[in-house]
């Protein structure tokens, strides 16, 4: 029997191509989202069984590249990736559920979509060694690029999806460079035995897919593409990179890199959360909820804390899942995402709680910049449930149960992760202590001041908040590096025109006399 992970993605696989071809041959069958959704919840229930099973690893001798590397693709299945991986079924089954509340907006090619998307997710965070990494990293972009083209009709968002993939590409690039430098002899080595100095390149690799550097917003005006195929999508490739990031948080960064690197963190958590919490909803702002968590899980990792990086990627997949499916709104089913709010208060017992570790001694003043960040997280999740929907005021009653069932179902599933990486053995992870305490509480405090002074009417006016985010996204740093980089290569190509002259052999002379001038004087004045 083959092991339960595999069957889990195998489901998703069957059930999409069996979708298709229904849709082939009987075009009028009308329980297309029923298959779909049976096929999702098997998924789900076999990767809830297989937690009996951590840790195990699988590998997947029949995809063996003999001739390209001796490297064999690896499943790990541990506590991380099960997370991650529950994370992503419970995900899909939402959307899947949620889906009846719009009805007018969804079609069967997007329901084979998110069974597609979610496989090749999950192959990605049950991903044993880079390879397999990449392998599904090539897979995830590649299927999004096609379901992309499918669902989007205008000539702008098809630019932009060429452009979103053409930067991912550029993120596998950086893997491929991890896995070659990463090589001990010829076999790549596992997670847990990757050297130290091939983190840079992992973190390089998952910013980059991710947006981070330089900050990149994937947005598309198709209704239907974002709500829910949008949201699963996103969180599916962030689900990729997260886990990477989780992974290498038990490694940690080079002593000297540290210190840049969590600035640079700093900044970019902070502009994410701003530019959320100022959204004028919680899809306008999703990527920026992505890019915030994102960095805060990359800022965990730096200085080596996989439980908080742990925290924090699930908090982004999970959390921010309940919202952005909470598309109608009334005042019993707000009471779901109000659960998710309390989850992102770094209070003992949420899902947050482990990310409190960030903070640990020593300090460091970019930890300001981290606060911050996450006070506009929990303010702008208030302010955007709080926001008037759709309603299903008409809806059958059956709509009504079935919808409450797919956010319930992905508001109930954080309490039990919650649990799993809050405890070892009956014990806290973190402690309960001071030290752990006063993250959350100087958030909360934050965040209620944020919102008593956006409610008295002391906002920060439209032009003020453009300049903030000019600053904090980078974007003059980069065009300064462009910039440079034309004035060198200005400067190189006046160089070589002088070189090829008659004179050229005079001027390579000179130079090398004042060098050589240059070298003597620091000699004879050195010790």
């Amino acid at each position: 029997m083959p092991p339960l992970p595999i069957i889990s993605i195998a489901v998703l696989w069957l059930v999409a191509v069996v979708m298709l071809v229904i849709r082939n041959y009987v075009p009028r069958y009308g329980f297309t989202w029923l298959v779909a959704l049976i096929g999702a919840f098997i998924a789900w229930l076999v990767l809830l069984i297989s937690k009996a099973g951590i840790p195990q690893i699988i590998q997947m001798k029949i995809w063996q590249f003999v001739e390209l590397t001796p490297d064999t693709p690896t499943l790990l299945l541990d506590d991380v990736s099960w997370l991650f991986a529950i994370s992503i079924t419970t995900l899909l089954l939402s959307v899947l559920l949620t889906e009846v509340a719009r009805a007018t907006e969804s079609d069967w090619s997007a329901w084979i979509a998110s069974l597609i998307l979610s496989a090749f997710g999950l192959l990605s965070v049950l991903a044993g060694n880079l390879l397999t990494l990449l392998l599904a990293w090539v897979a995830i972009d590649f299927a999004e690029l096609l379901v992309m083209f499918w669902h989007v009709q205008s000539g702008v968002n098809r630019e932009r999806v060429v452009y979103v993939f053409a930067t991912r590409m550029a993120g596998i690039f950086m893997l491929l460079w991890a896995w070659l430098a990463s090589r001990q002899g010829a076999i790549t080595p596992s997670f847990d035995d990757l050297p130290q100095g091939a983190t840079i390149f992992l973190l390089l690799a998952a910013w980059v897919r991710l947006g981070l550097i330089p900050i990149q917003l994937h947005r598309f005006q198709e209704r239907s593409v974002r709500r829910n195929l949008g949201t699963l999508g996103r969180l599916v490739t962030a689900a990729s990179s997260l886990v990477l990031i989780a992974r290498t948080a038990s490694i940690g960064a080079v002593s000297w890199q540290i210190p840049y690197l969590l600035l640079l963190s700093g900044i970019v958590a902070f502009y994410g959360s701003f530019s959320w919490y100022f959204s004028p909803n919680e899809l306008e702002g999703r990527p920026y909820w992505i890019i915030a968590y994102s960095a805060l899980s990359i800022a965990a990792a730096l200085r080596a804390q996989p439980s908080a990086s742990l925290a924090w990627g699930l908090t982004t997949l999970l959390t921010g899942g309940v919202l952005f499916l909470y598309s109608a709104r009334n005042r019993l089913l707000i009471l779901l995402p109000i659960l998710g709010l309390i989850n992102i208060t770094l209070l003992p017992a949420t899902l947050t709680w482990n990310g409190a570790n960030l903070f640990n001694s020593p300090f460091s003043l970019t930890f300001v910049l981290f606060l911050l960040a996450q006070a506009l997280l929990l303010a702008g999740y208030y302010h955007h449930l709080r926001l008037e929907g759709e309603t299903l005021i008409s809806a059958e009653r059956w709509i009504w149960i079935v919808y409450t069932i797919g956010l319930g179902l992905i508001t109930i599933i954080q309490f039990p992760v919650a649990y799993i990486i809050n405890f070892t053995n009956l014990t806290w992870v973190t402690p309960i202590n001071l030290s752990t305490l006063w993250p959350g509480l100087v958030i909360i405090i934050l965040a209620g001041l944020i919102l008593f002074t956006g409610y008295r009417g002391l906002r920060l006016s439209p032009r003020s908040q453009d300049r903030i985010r000019i600053v904090f996204s980078l974007g003059w740093f980069y065009r300064l590096v462009g910039y440079i980089y034309q004035l060198v290569g200005r400067i190189i190509t006046v160089f070589t025109f002088v070189l090829e002259g008659e004179g050229g052999v005079l001027w390579v002379l000179l130079w090398l006399a004042l060098l050589l001038v240059l070298i003597s004087q620091g000699n004879l004045g050195g010790i």
